[in-house]
């Protein structure tokens, strides 16, 4: 495929319900969801107000989940995390499937994730409205989400090949006269103000695929405790399709121009997201309650003194390709969106 050409080998599905979700009277598999509980996942996603399924874990196994879930499964039945030693391989062998322990790897996309056929379309330049199932209020910490591309759809790629590049990250926001990191603003104490919801902006840019859509939430509150950093990362897949045709002054669709160069960032590998050891222990070796500097104690990892601005180092490579700015928002969704399935 071209930088300019339309993804082939795909074929759309026909909505399996009604499409009005109004308060999901009529869709109640989005209501068929675990209760909210000490942690989280992604129950859904919506794209220009129409829902996909995001994969939903339950403790006693897998959920009955729709067959057109555009979430990966995992077995994170616990609705739980991954801390620092699912950064990297326990070893070199393989595994009992004959897959290589990269692909095992719980950064990437969770604990014993596996991709679905399933991709929510969206145009490049679009946003998506990203649905958690409730977020614990002192779970603190940065919102991330990254893309990594596949050239024939995410299920026939390894996770361990899979390259991810940045789109978006948020960490503190300014508060006034606070003690601790811990008592600022945060990107997750926004989500959870957003109806336990994020929003993220599609580069328009972007060359037009299919793509793995990785957003996370890093929770700090253990922090300070070895390995006690948790990891919440998601991921979905995506249909990226040529932003619409921009209007002319007078409200006609312009000629397309495909001359506008698409872009696809370099992305890095899932054992290379995070270095909890060197390059981002700042960022994960952080004790956020310690009272800064001259406030009734020395301040602690890398929150600065009092008379300078307090900072979080939010971990991973540096964003590669930033989406417009979009502000947060919870649209109900008024419909069921159509997955895209690539012939593998």
């Amino acid at each position: 495929m071209t930088a300019s050409s339309s993804p082939v080998g795909i074929r759309r599905l026909a909505p399996r319900l009604p499409i009005l979700l109004l308060a999901a009277l009529i869709d109640n598999s989005f209501l068929a969801l675990p209760p909210v509980s000490a942690h989280s996942f992604v129950s859904s996603i919506s794209i220009n107000e129409l829902a996909y399924h995001g994969f939903a874990p339950v403790a006693s196994g897998p959920a009955a989940t729709p067959s057109s879930v555009v979430g990966w499964s995992t077995t994170a039945y616990d609705q739980g995390y991954v801390n620092q030693t699912g950064f990297a391989p326990i070893s070199t062998s393989t595994s009992p499937d004959g897959e290589d322990n990269d692909d095992d790897l719980e950064i990437i996309c969770h604990r014993g994730s596996r991709a679905t056929p399933y991709h929510a379309p969206v145009a490049a330049g679009g946003a998506i409205h990203v649905q958690w199932n409730g977020w614990p209020e002192g779970h603190k910490g940065p919102v991330l989400s990254y893309l990594a591309f596949c050239v024939r759809g995410c299920n026939a790629v390894r996770k361990s090949e899979l390259e991810f590049f940045k789109i978006e990250e948020a960490g503190l926001s300014d508060t006034a006269v606070p003690t601790n990191l811990a008592e600022m603003t945060w990107a997750s104490d926004q989500l959870i103000a957003n109806n336990n919801s994020w929003v993220v902006s599609i580069p328009a840019q972007l060359r037009p695929g299919f793509y793995v859509l990785r957003h996370e939430i890093i929770a700090l509150h253990n922090a300070s405790m070895d390995d006690g950093a948790q990891n919440y990362p998601q991921c979905l897949n995506l249909l990226v399709t040529p932003p619409p045709p921009p209007k002319s002054e007078s409200g006609a669709v312009a000629q397309d121009n495909n001359d506008q160069g698409y872009i696809l960032p370099k992305g890095v590998l899932g054992r290379e997201l995070y270095d909890a050891n060197g390059r981002d222990r700042a960022s994960f070796d952080i004790d956020i309650y310690a009272p800064f500097d001259g406030q009734n104690g020395t301040g602690s990892g890398n929150a600065e003194g009092s008379t300078k601005k307090k900072r979080y180092q939010i971990p991973g490579p540096a964003v590669a390709l930033w989406g417009k700015e979009v502000g947060l928002s919870h649209p109900m969704p008024t419909g069921a969106g159509v997955p895209v399935a690539a012939d593998s």
